[in-house]
């Protein structure tokens, strides 16, 4: 099951959908129309490795460099973090959203923070991005009833 979009930035090259049900990113052709199709990642998964649980993914997003995709999942309430490269996306970390339920995730406009709006938890919580790519938690907490979305204006 598929719903949100996400492309690269210019140029656009790729574009990314998750999969609901096994979390792992879809990567579609760079010009969509109606015949276009998902090209489905044999192996990438946005699990750690050995993890049995339950899986629901939420949202996908893209860092401006273009080289890191991020994904929200609801059940294992984790960011994973993919590199993209020319053969598509490798796992690069996985780490936990210090909140249940991420409902969605925002990269700021300086690309050194994301955040997770974690619905059930009730609250918003802050990582920094370092030269990998993989969130590291600040510590930062912002209590928010049922958070949905979070949007920069400029």
């Amino acid at each position: 099951m598929y719903r949100l979009l996400t492309g690269r930035p210019q140029p656009r090259s790729r574009s990314y959908q998750p999969d609901w049900v096994s979390g792992a990113p879809s990567r579609f052709p760079a010009s969509l129309g109606p015949a276009a199709e998902p090209v489905m990642p044999a192996s990438v998964s946005a699990l750690p490795a050995g993890y049995q649980g339950s899986n629901t993914g939420s949202e996908l997003r893209i860092d401006a460099s273009g080289k890191h995709l991020y994904s929200g999942n609801r059940t294992y309430d984790g960011i994973a973090t993919f590199n993209i490269g020319a053969g598509g996306v490798t796992l690069a970390g996985n780490v936990h959203t210090e909140g249940n339920n991420p409902r969605s995730l925002t990269i700021d406009p300086t690309g050194k923070f994301i955040y997770s709006m974690n619905q059930s938890a009730d609250n918003l919580t802050t990582f920094r991005l370092g030269a990998d790519g993989v969130p590291k938690f600040t510590g930062k907490f912002l209590g928010i009833g049922s958070p949905a979305v979070m949007v920069f204006l400029p």
